[in-house]
């Protein structure tokens, strides 16, 4: 089809060279003839033009406006996900923000019960170490009056026997050492 055109435009021309003699007479003059073949070959031209052109260019234009739709569709969904973003971060800070004094409270809350906790320990330790130490006192008293009391036994024990020694005799002393045994043995009971 497109040969024809061109084929069609060629002989045109040459029908328009061949009316107006291959050259001009007169170099103002301008022959009729020869517009006409001009306008003649210019109209087959832009209808050829028009005629095959037209879907294409149609074509163009129409994706073309597809894409800028597309394009614009585009740009608003990513607007649109950019404010619902901008919107989450917003609640978000907005709920750091009023959970800040909340979480805040709630730690000195925590900080005071630990340390009434510790207080608490502390003043249980100290009972403890007093009542151990009052124990340990006690069994130490109770042991330096064992010792005590065996050393007085012991001092006695050989005052008596000194003082046995130069008074009494014999049997006197044999007497004396049962009773002493025997008090002895009341005591330790």
């Amino acid at each position: 089809m497109k040969t024809m055109i061109a084929l069609v435009m060629t002989v045109a021309g040459s029908a328009a060279m061949a009316a107006s003699g291959g050259h001009a007479h007169d170099p103002h003059h301008i022959p009729t003839d020869l517009i006409f073949w001009q306008v003649f070959n210019l109209t087959i031209l832009f209808g050829a033009l028009i005629y095959f052109l037209r879907q294409p260019v149609k074509d163009f234009f129409r994706q073309r406006q597809a894409g800028f739709v597309e394009a614009s569709q585009k740009s608003q969904a990513a607007r649109q996900e950019a404010e619902k973003q901008y919107l989450e971060l917003k609640h978000k800070i907005e709920r750091l923000e009023s959970t800040r004094a909340e979480t805040l409270a709630r730690a000195e809350a925590e900080a005071a019960d630990l340390r009434r906790h510790m207080l608490k320990e502390a003043d249980e330790m100290a009972s403890r170490i007093r009542h151990e130490a009052q124990v340990t006192a006690q069994i130490e008293v109770q042991r330096a009056r064992q010792d005590l009391r065996e050393s007085f036994i012991d001092d006695s024990i050989a005052a008596a026997r000194q003082v046995l020694a130069k008074d009494i005799g014999s049997q006197d002393h044999s007497k004396l050492q049962t009773d002493f045994v025997k008090n002895i043995e009341a005591v330790n009971q």
